[in-house]
Parts: C-alpha cells; sequence; structure tokens
C-alpha cells in the first residue's frame, strides 16, 4: 500500500508461525529487481518498504512490479504499480 504508488510503498504480510522469509520484487519480464528479505521473521505482522530502487540504488522506471514472498511453503505473488 498505496498501490499505485509513487516513490515508495510498504508491503504487509503476517505470518502464523516463525518462518524464514524471501521477499523480493521483479518486473514484468521476471527480472529480479531487488531483494527486500531473507531472513528468519517471528510470528505476527510484518512490513517491508520499497523504495522503487533497484539493488544497486537506482530508481527504476515507471511501470508493473511483482513482489514475490515465500514463508516456508507457501509462495505468494502480488502486482504493484510505480506511476512517476
Amino acid at each position: 500500500a498505496p498501490n499505485p504508488f509513487n516513490p515508495s510503498t510498504v508491503i504487509r504480510f503476517d505470518l502464523a508461525g516463525p518462518s524464514p522469509v524471501r521477499l523480493k520484487i521483479f518486473d514484468v519480464a521476471g527480472a529480479l529487481v531487488t531483494p527486500l528479505h531473507d531472513e528468519q521473521l517471528p510470528a505476527g505482522y510484518h512490513e517491508a518498504a520499497w523504495s522503487g530502487r533497484d539493488d544497486r540504488g537506482r530508481a527504476v522506471p515507471s511501470g508493473v512490479y511483482f513482489y514475490r514472498i515465500r514463508a516456508g511453503d507457501n509462495i505468494e505473488t502480488k502486482r504493484m504499480l510505480l506511476v512517476k
């Protein structure tokens, strides 16, 4: 939220139990833009902010992006729209 966003957004998720979490941002072509999380997290509510920048700190262009979150055996992919 928000979605669409400019210049940043927050990805919120809830874990039923402690779990290793991998959260990554991809462009519409499926290329990795940046990893956000790759760590063990406790149960509960979590937030991860994305600044609209790639893994080298460069601003990415307007467009559709996807975040993929993997928590244990669960995988979820959601669409985001960056509008500048």
